[in-house]
């Protein structure tokens, strides 16, 4: 089981992204449909405009264990229940599990 970097997970329809500026001010709402709709529109803008995930919504039909996505407000690494599970049953300890539709702890 490997890291996976990907966007292919993004529910793009459902989730907000934005086109931002320093400290990840919102300038405007973006109409991201498809994982190509973002680099798109990475391409038309001009630093430090970026683009950043204001409401991420997963797809139903994830089938990666681990994966990281970036311009995403807290963590940037995502697992599944089965491996949550997992690391829970094998005694590790020091590790916060969030839904990933909520605000990190810390």
């Amino acid at each position: 089981m490997g890291m996976i970097w990907t966007t292919k997970n993004i529910d793009y329809a459902r989730s907000s992204i934005v086109k931002a500026g320093i400290g990840m001010t919102k300038i405007d709402q973006l109409n991201i449909q498809s994982a190509s709709d973002p680099k798109e529109a990475i391409r038309a803008m001009k630093p430090p405009e970026g683009v950043w995930i204001e409401k991420l919504v997963l797809r139903d039909d994830v089938k990666d264990d681990i994966f990281f996505l970036d311009r995403v407000d807290g963590s940037n690494y995502y697992i599944s229940e089965r491996l949550k599970d997992e690391i829970i049953g094998a005694g590790c300890t020091g590790i916060v599990f969030v839904n990933y539709t909520e605000k990190y702890p810390g």
